[in-house]
């Protein structure tokens, strides 16, 4: 009885280590957005694709990538980052006004800086490309 006892305990803890240890079910091919960055995080581990995007306009603008959940609204005065697990290429960004008039589609770097300043109808958008 003993000897049942002790197999039995095994085989519980090694099936509740193995739950533990199990890697989250995450397809890490898609696009996300981080939100609250911290310098510690980023530091730790920065995925392959990571664009930020700053908004020094007067309105809120939205990011988008076609063909992916992103589309997200960037405040003034705001910035997100794009990321992207495993991918080295160029992404496809669209910026659009608070009326949904697209500024910007064009193809940038996967750790393009994108700046955007003006007012509707007289955005500059600078990418710095430095880091890719």
């Amino acid at each position: 009885m003993k000897n049942f006892l002790i197999r039995l305990t095994a085989l519980v803890s090694f099936a509740i280590a193995s739950m533990a240890f199990a890697a989250p079910d995450v397809n890490t091919d898609n696009y996300y957005v981080n939100a609250n960055n911290t310098a510690f995080t980023k530091a730790l581990a920065v995925p392959e694709t990571n664009i930020t995007v700053l908004n020094y306009s007067d309105e809120s603008v939205y990011v988008i990538v076609p063909n992916s959940p992103i589309n997200v609204e960037v405040f003034s005065g705001n910035s997100r980052t794009i990321s992207r697990n495993g991918y080295y290429g160029y992404t496809q960004l669209v910026l659009q006004d608070w009326n949904g008039i697209t500024f910007f589609n064009q193809g940038v770097c996967r750790r393009a800086i994108v700046t955007v300043n003006g007012r509707p109808g007289y955005y500059h958008v600078s990418i710095d490309g430095k880091f890719c």
